[in-house]
Order: structure tokens, then C-alpha cells, then sequence
């Protein structure tokens, strides 16, 4: 089953990509750090749980936008927000370990509108090493896929 995606804004998947790089290139946090696969799928499903429950508390702010639905939804939004920044840093330090580029060149690529998956190929990389699960819709029948 594949995890539904997270939609930020582009303003604060910027500001969470730079600090990102900031984190990296203090050295605050090594980019030899690439997380195991258990860690990477956690870290994906806590980031689309957060992403869940921003968006049912925009839904019920929209509803009855009172200072405890406003409340709310602040929670979600802060919650989000950390979710997202530690799958960023989780992804970018991974694909930093097992590519020869630095954090910044991701994150330049991911900031131009890049996807994780495209940076991932581009580089090498298989998705699936920074928790994107690839599903080939059409794939082909059995004995004529091959191109003779």
C-alpha cells in the first residue's frame, strides 16, 4: 500500500528544505547518516499521519472556526511541520550517503520542483532508499514485455 502524498506549500517546504541544509552543513548533523529502511517507512508514516490530521483540522476549522477548532488546527500545522522536516532531513542525508552529492545540490534540486523519486533516479538512486514506493500501474503481460 502506498502512503497518499504530503502537499506543502512551497514557502514552507523552502524554509524547511533551507534549514535542512543549514542542520547538514553545520555539522550538527552528518551526511553519513543515511537511515535504515524501518526508520525511513517510519518516519514516512508519521509525516503522512501529521499530514492527515493538518487536513481534518483545516476541514473542521472551516466548519466552525472557533478558538479551539483555531487551536487545533495550530497544533496540526506545527506537528505537520516537524513531521515534514524530519522525513526532508532523513531524505536529503540519505541520498547525500549513497550519491556523491552534497546536501545543497539536493535540496537545489528538490526546490526547482524536483520530486523525491526524480532525484532519487537522477542520481541512482532507488527510491525506495528514502521511503517512496514505485507502482507501475501497466506493467507488462506475462511473455510479451520483453521488446524482441
Amino acid at each position: 500500500m502506498s502512503a497518499a502524498p504530503i502537499v506543502m506549500p512551497r514557502a514552507i517546504a523552502s524554509s524547511a528544505l533551507w534549514l535542512v541544509t543549514a542542520i547538514l552543513a553545520s555539522g550538527a548533523l552528518s551526511t553519513a547518516w543515511a537511515v535504515s529502511s524501518d526508520t525511513m517507512h517510519e518516519l514516512t508514516s508519521r509525516a503522512t499521519a501529521a499530514d492527515r490530521g493538518y487536513q481534518e483540522a483545516q476541514e473542521r476549522h472551516a466548519i466552525k472556526p472557533d478558538a479551539a477548532a483555531q487551536a487545533r488546527l495550530e497544533r496540526a500545522k506545527l506537528e505537520y511541520d516537524e513531521r515534514s522536516l524530519e522525513l526532508d532531513t532523513a531524505r536529503i542525508s540519505t541520498l547525500a550517503e549513497f550519491s556523491s552529492l552534497a546536501p545543497e545540490d539536493i535540496q537545489k534540486r528538490r526546490l526547482a520542483g524536483a520530486t523525491w523519486e526524480a532525484i532519487a533516479t537522477d542520481i541512482g538512486v532507488h527510491p525506495s532508499i528514502i521511503g517512496i514506493e514505485l507502482i507501475d500501474p501497466s506493467p507488462p503481460p506475462f511473455g510479451g514485455g520483453l521488446a524482441r
